[in-house]
């Protein structure tokens, strides 16, 4: 059906446009389905709710669709020959600084070790490999090196503006032209310190070509600390906690500025514009030479997530048994909240923890567990488990979904976006259980071949409950 709805609609609008267009879309879209592909619990849960979505395809042709489950599916189709103005969505906010386990990477004998942190190691190691052969040696880190060197990623992007930042251990350690050098990546080695521990080893692997020249190096940090920066980005700047800890999650001392606490660095301008098919927009830098403390916290506090809004910060803490939300005024310093959401299992992973604001609510995920948080109530109105072995509610993008809360169930709807098949997926849950989870496909999107698969999209606009 869609392959032929295409070419019909490519004939129509090529003919006479929107006049053509709409009477060939009229004629069919009563055969858009909309159908579950996958489905756990009692999907009566959703009975008489309605989700609103759209279709689209290219720049011109709107598919506005109303699905009532356990009813009928309506759809509205508008064809704009000017071209429909697109809902930008931005999901890749992110600043993620950690430790590297361990790159592998092969060149044509080119490769030169820079002599910083790291590259003793390995030039001992390539000392020790034979022309056209290799040596393996595990070695302590602290013999060569006095700090660890971390990978670094800044993403963030609005309308009017760009930032696209990353370094890594091989771009630091090889005079190969690999990046490292660019942004602020050494402003924040130079700021934010992390001393090697004693029993940190290392296993290194350099491989020679005849020539003698380096073809290839493996590094594994075979024992080591955890490190991760808990942050986020606004329009305004970027705002991050360093957390440094030994395997057993107990905090390690690192040199920083002003102690340990919540920075902030404002965004600068880099002088230079990002081109993107749709817009030109300004390419954006934390400047770390305004680098602030805005909030001291103590030395032992386990952090696993933080999110700026509304000038408040939002941490989500860790301790013993138990994970809480914090929410701190910045223009105060007053802690306005602290509230007991979840329960924290030490024998499970510790770092999937995620807050999702929306509709007054903020979810918060950790250790395949869900609590809704009513933000004017400051109370907990409901916990539950995610799927089994899943992070259901960690997918979900206030962004593209929508959130609904009746007092007893929470409703989630998102949709699924390029990463897994679909349209979209919905979740509902109660007190204590997940009561469905279904994920949903458009007929309107599937039967064709390959060539056709992205023309018809479900992700360029928000999906809704009605």
């Amino acid at each position: 059906m869609r392959k032929a709805l295409i070419f019909a609609l490519t004939v129509a609008i090529a003919l006479g446009g929107i006049g053509f267009a709409h009477a060939v879309v009229t004629d069919s879209q009563d055969d858009l389905v909309v159908y579950p592909i996958s489905e756990l619990g009692d999907p009566s849960v959703l009975e008489g709710l309605t989700a609103s979505m759209t279709f689209a395809c290219g720049d011109h042709l709107r598919w506005y669709t109303d699905h009532t489950f356990g009813g009928e599916t309506v759809t509205d189709f508008h064809y704009d020959r000017k071209g429909i103005p697109d809902h930008r969505i931005y999901d890749t906010n992110n600043l993620d600084i950690y430790l590297t386990a361990g790159l592998s990477s092969s060149t044509n004998g080119t490769f030169a070790f820079r002599s910083t942190e790291y590259g003793g190691l390995f030039q001992a190691v390539a000392e020790a490999a034979a022309n056209g052969g290799q040596a393996t040696m595990e070695l302590s880190l602290g013999e060569y090196a006095k700090y660890y060197v971390p990978d670094y990623s800044l993403d963030y992007e609005d309308d009017t503006q760009v930032c696209r930042e990353n370094a890594s251990l091989q771009g630091h350690i090889m005079a190969d032209g690999s990046h490292g050098e660019e942004g602020s990546y050494h402003a924040f080695l130079s700021r934010f310190r992390f001393p090697v521990q004693e029993k940190s080893t290392v296993s290194v692997t350099v491989e020679k070509n005849a020539a003698g020249g380096v073809s290839s190096i493996d590094f594994t940090l075979l024992n080591g600390p955890e490190l991760f920066f808990a942050g986020d980005c606004t329009a305004e700047g970027i705002w991050f906690v360093p957390m440094f800890r030994d395997e057993t999650g107990t905090p390690l001392a690192y040199e920083s500025p002003q102690g340990h606490g919540i920075y902030f660095a404002p965004w600068k301008d880099t002088n230079a514009l990002y081109y993107t098919y749709d817009r030109v927009r300004t390419s954006i830098t934390p400047d770390l030479s305004r680098l602030e403390l805005v909030y001291p916290l103590a030395d032992d506090l386990l952090i696993d997530t933080i999110r700026i809004a509304d000038g408040e910060a939002r941490l989500l803490t860790r301790q013993e048994d138990t994970y809480k939300l914090t929410i701190i005024d910045l223009a105060t310093g007053e802690t306005t909240l602290e509230l007991e959401v979840l329960p924290h299992d030490p024998d499970l992973s510790q770092n999937d923890g995620s807050f999702l604001e929306k509709n007054g609510y903020l979810l918060v995920t950790a250790q395949r567990r869900l609590a809704l948080v009513d933000l004017s109530a400051g109370q907990v109105v409901l916990t539950a488990p995610d799927r089994d072995q899943q992070y259901n509610a960690t997918w979900f993008n206030p962004a593209t979904g929508d959130l609904r809360f009746d007092g007893q169930t929470l409703l989630l709807i998102d949709a699924t976006g390029s990463y897994r098949a679909g349209a979209f997926w919905t979740a509902a849950y109660r007190q204590g259980e997940l009561a469905y989870y279904g994920e949903y496909d458009c007929s309107l999107l599937r039967g064709n071949e390959n060539f056709y698969n992205g023309i018809i999209t479900a992700d360029q606009d928000p999906v809704r409950w009605k």
